[in-house]
């Protein structure tokens, strides 16, 4: 999986990073991947978004459905879908060091 390959985690971004976050935490039904998400992030996902999101990673191959439970349709993250979120995650970090680091610069240069 070459690197572009492993960040195209579809359309919605952020909102598919968030799903992909909560399932890392364990499988959930969608009220509970928007519940979950909600509770670490604070970012409040519509139905409409968490559901196109869910059917592109399940088409990606980055999360599958587990059987049906009652009425509820389970996911979980595949082993794909964990390798494209440790890659996106990489990418946050090497973002926000590169962001500290021109603060820090801005700071000692007295712009900041």
């Amino acid at each position: 999986m070459g690197s572009n390959e492993a960040l195209d985690i579809g359309g919605y971004s952020d909102a598919a990073t968030f799903i992909l976050v909560s399932l890392k935490r364990g499988p959930k039904h969608g009220v509970g991947i928007s519940e979950d998400i909600r509770n670490f992030s604070e970012y409040r996902i519509s139905p409409a978004t968490l559901y196109v999101a869910l059917s592109r990673l399940v088409e990606l191959g980055l999360v599958e459905k587990l059987p049906q439970e009652d009425r509820k349709k389970p996911y979980r993250i595949t082993p794909k879908g964990e390798t494209a979120l440790d890659t996106k995650l990489a990418l946050y970090r090497k973002v926000e060091r590169a962001a500290r680091a021109e603060t820090a610069i801005a700071t000692v240069a007295g712009m900041g």
